[in-house]
């Protein structure tokens, strides 16, 4: 270890020196410092050999895992070293014309170290910057048409993830119909009732209440065999305004659910 500036000694050793006698710790703390210095010291006290022991055995061993770091790092080293060294292929452009246009041509001359002349000509498009749209194309669309009724409630993944639930919902109720326009259809019909009008705030309320925005749809068909207060007779004109209403958003309704 003599090549070596320094080691490692061990807080724990101190269970071991606080049971000796003082005179006896110093010796051992002299025999450390000349086995570390490569003096290779004896002793005839069998307490201060059989104390040693176990440190010269941890120090052994520290010893080999240092080697086996600086062996590491030396080779390590050495590899850069060959690796900057290595020559690489030195390879000149003299020049290029671009003309800019929708298909611009430019004359590439490229000189390579084995004095090779490559002459080619390279035909450049400009590709048009074109947004990318992320997620399922229904949910970007019911998520954007719900944006603009309803100031929207909850996190943007939270509402993605309803509507989503939703469309496999209608897809799987109404097969034939087309999901997207019937939920489209069931946010209108909310809308124009008092009560759930104040609740749709996003789609976590639409998937949970979607039978009942159905019904709004049924109901409206219903409504318009009775005449209901305040309205006069059938032959009024109010009624008879609110009637063709009622009976074109049961139609349009049916004809979502019926449309493939």
């Amino acid at each position: 270890m003599k090549d070596k500036s320094s080691f490692i000694l061990y807080t724990d050793l101190i269970h071991t020196v606080q049971k000796m006698p003082r005179d006896k710790a110093g010796d051992l703390f002299v025999h450390i410092l000349e086995y570390v210095n490569g003096l290779n010291p004896k002793t005839k006290d069998i307490l201060i050999e059989l104390t040693f022991e176990p440190i010269k055995q941890q120090l052994k061993r520290d010893l080999e895992k240092w080697n086996g770091i600086k062996s590491s790092r030396s080779k390590a080293g050495i590899a850069s070293a060959k690796s900057r060294k290595k020559p690489t292929k030195a390879t000149s452009v003299k020049s290029v014309e671009q003309n800019q246009q929708e298909a611009t041509h430019s004359t590439v001359s490229v000189s390579v170290n084995d004095s090779v002349n490559v002459n080619d000509t390279v035909i450049v498009k400009k590709k048009k910057d074109t947004p990318t749209e992320y997620g399922k194309p229904a949910i970007n669309e019911l998520h954007s048409f719900l944006e603009e009724k309803v100031l929207i409630d909850g996190t943007k993944t939270q509402n993605r993830n309803y509507c989503n639930l939703l469309l496999k919902k209608m897809e799987k109720e109404f097969p034939r119909g087309d999901a997207v326009e019937l939920i489209k259809r069931l946010v209108e019909l909310g809308l124009s009732d008092e009560f759930h009008a104040k609740n749709i705030t996003g789609f976590k309320y639409l998937y949970y209440n979607a039978s009942k925005l159905m019904n709004l749809g049924k109901q409206s068909k219903k409504q318009t065999e009775k005449a209901p207060s305040g309205y006069g007779n059938l032959h009024s004109p109010h009624w008879k305004e609110r009637s063709s209403n009622h009976n074109s958003e049961a139609k349009s309704l049916k004809e979502l659910i019926t449309k493939k």
